[in-house]
Order: C-alpha cells, then sequence, then structure tokens
C-alpha cells in the first residue's frame, strides 16, 4: 500500500508536466504567429501590441500576455517536477510525503478552482484527475498509519514505530548471523571476519536499493556495519542508528549502538572518543580504554546507555583481567 500511494502520488504529476509543456508550446512569440493561445483576430493581436497598462508604459498587452503564458507554464512544469523529485523513491516519500501530499493537494485545489473559473474543459480535465491521485494517495499514506501533520506543522505527538511496513526477514538473518559468530568464547576470526565483509557488502546493497524501511532494519543494519573496517561504515551505522530512533526505536539499545558508532568512527579517524565506548589492543600488549575528549558528561553517557567514565576505565582492567576474553569484541 505505501508503494501503490507512492505510484499515484507520481501520476498526479503527469498532468501538470504535460499541461505546462503544452501550454508553453501553444504561447505565440509575436503578434504574425497563430497557435493555440493567439486572439483569433489578428487586428485584436496588434491592438495588444499597441497598448499599455495603467501599472506602467514600459510593456504592452501582447507582451504581458505572452509572458504571462510562458511563466504559467513554467509554474505547471515546476509544480510537477517537485512532485516528481519528492516521489522518486519510496524513502524520500516516506520523509517527504506528510509535507508534500496535503501541500499537492492545497496546490491542485487552487488550480481547479482557477480552472473552473477562467480556463476551458482540456486543463480542468487534466487538473481534476492530478488532484484525485493526490487525494487517493493522502488518504492511503495515512491507513498506511503515517501520521498527517497538523496546519502549522508541527505536530503534537511522539514519533511511533512504523508499524505499517514488514521488517526485513533478510537483515534480520544477517544481524542474528552476526551476532551468532561472535557467541562462542574462541572466536576464529579468519572465518568470521570474511563473513562480516560480505554481510556488510550485502546491507549497503539493500540500502542502496532502498531496502531498508522500518526502525528494526535501520538498527539491524547499523549493528552489522558497526563490525565494518572504515570510518565511513562506523558513520553511517551511526546514522541508521539515528534512523531507527526517528522512526520509534528510542530505546536503551539503539542510545547506545549510536554512541558507541560515534567512538568507534572518531577512533578510526584519530580523535579521540567522547562517550568511552571503544577499547583498543595494539599487538599483544593489554587492552586500554581508547583516549576520551571531554566534550560529553556521564549524565550524557547515561543517557545514551553508556557506563560513567569511571565505570569504562574500571571495565578496562576486568577485560584485562578476563584472559579468555581479550579477542572478543565489545558487542
Amino acid at each position: 500500500m505505501p508503494e501503490l500511494s507512492r505510484y499515484l502520488f507520481l501520476a498526479g504529476a503527469l498532468p501538470f508536466l504535460f499541461l505546462g509543456i503544452a501550454h508553453a508550446l501553444a504561447t505565440p512569440r509575436s503578434t504574425s504567429e497563430s497557435k493555440g493561445l493567439s486572439p483569433r483576430d489578428p487586428a485584436l493581436r496588434d491592438a495588444m501590441a499597441r497598448e499599455t497598462v495603467l501599472l506602467t508604459r514600459r510593456t504592452n498587452l501582447w507582451l504581458a500576455w505572452v509572458g504571462f503564458n510562458l511563466s504559467h507554464g513554467l509554474g505547471a512544469v515546476l509544480f510537477g517536477a517537485v512532485v516528481a523529485l519528492s516521489g522518486r523513491s519510496q524513502a524520500s516519500f516516506q520523509a517527504d510525503g506528510p509535507l508534500f501530499l496535503p501541500l499537492a493537494v492545497l496546490v491542485c485545489g487552487l488550480y481547479l478552482v482557477l480552472g473552473i473559473r477562467y480556463w476551458f474543459r482540456t486543463p480542468i480535465i487534466g487538473i481534476a484527475l492530478s488532484g484525485a491521485c493526490f487525494v487517493l494517495s493522502w488518504v492511503l499514506f495515512a491507513i498506511s498509519g503515517h501520521v498527517i501533520p497538523p496546519a502549522n506543522g508541527v505536530s503534537s505527538l511522539a514519533p511511533s514505530p512504523d508499524t505499517a511496513l514488514r521488517d526485513s526477514d533478510e537483515l534480520k538473518r544477517l544481524r542474528d548471523d552476526d551476532q551468532g559468530d561472535r557467541a562462542p568464547e574462541v572466536i576464529d576470526w579468519t572465518v568470521v571476519t570474511p563473513r562480516d565483509r560480505a554481510r556488510l557488502r550485502r546491507v549497503k546493497e539493500l540500502f542502496a536499493a532502498d531496502g531498508l524501511h522500518t526502525a528494526n532494519d535501520y538498527l539491524r543494519s547499523a549493528l552489522v556495519l558497526q563490525h565494518g573496517e572504515a570510518a565511513d561504515d562506523f558513520l553511517l551505522a551511526h546514522e541508521f542508528c539515528v534512523a531507527a530512533m526517528v522512526l520509534g526505536r528510542n530505546d536503551r539499545e539503539s542510545a547506545s549502538l549510536a554512541a558507541g558508532a560515534e567512538d568507534r568512527f572518531l577512533m578510526n579517524i584519530g580523535r579521540p572518543q567522547r562517550f568511552g565506548a571503544q577499547f583498543k589492543k595494539d599487538g599483544a600488549g593489554p587492552w586500554y580504554l581508547y583516549t576520551v575528549g571531554d566534550g560529553v558528561t556521564d549524565a550524557l553517557r547515561r543517557l545514551m546507555g553508556e557506563p560513567s567514565l569511571a565505570e569504562a576505565k574500571a571495565h578496562e582492567a576486568e577485560m584485562n583481567g578476563e584472559s579468555d576474553k581479550l579477542e572478543r569484541h565489545r558487542r
């Protein structure tokens, strides 16, 4: 149903694109041209070219007529293009729909009122078809579980989990496999590392194909990305956590993973971490808490589901006292 809503939204843009282009092509550029929007009487065209308007003598009725028609066609084309861009993918439609669906209905309604009052049958039919597509798209969008914002654009409701779209079974399996590979007490990284890379590659493929839809999809993908190897993987993991929270996963797991991904990104670009979630081990040396900057307080660490800095330092000692777990990832 969400996909059908997007297709109807895109269908509503087509009459505006077609009518706007047709309107511009039917506009004459000179009094000698006879096009669809030319006055039938050539004498009237010449009279329009001689007559100025009360507002200014710098233009005449003919030039104003041509300019108004061209700008009118351009406006219709631009409106259709904006609608097409906002509905170019399911992800963009989900993000922009709450704003652009009611806006499209409003603009289309105004065009229809003007058409009935001043224009002729062809544009009225085209605008009516667009309006029907936009209204039906908005209804389906609302039925699918999306919140339609109030007129002032500010919702008084907190975000709720997206229950309209089904969690990806494949992403759940990738996440479960990721954690399953880290379950044994002794991990063979020569086996797990290639699996991590394959999972990472698949998550990025799904993301590029707009295959992530729900809060759980984003959170599970973030966990796989967290076990990547490049700084950009960890940055994207952090952004996925934010997306999961926007979609309703406002819980300790999402917040803690967001903090850990941010710290891992900073560590990999040579900057101090902020929350104290990352530990390092150089060769056969002991584990140590990677350098922590002073930009974050323990209160914020607790809010993000992370231990205090003192607790992180105590965990450093615990890690070095448990030799059988030295090669385990913290998450």
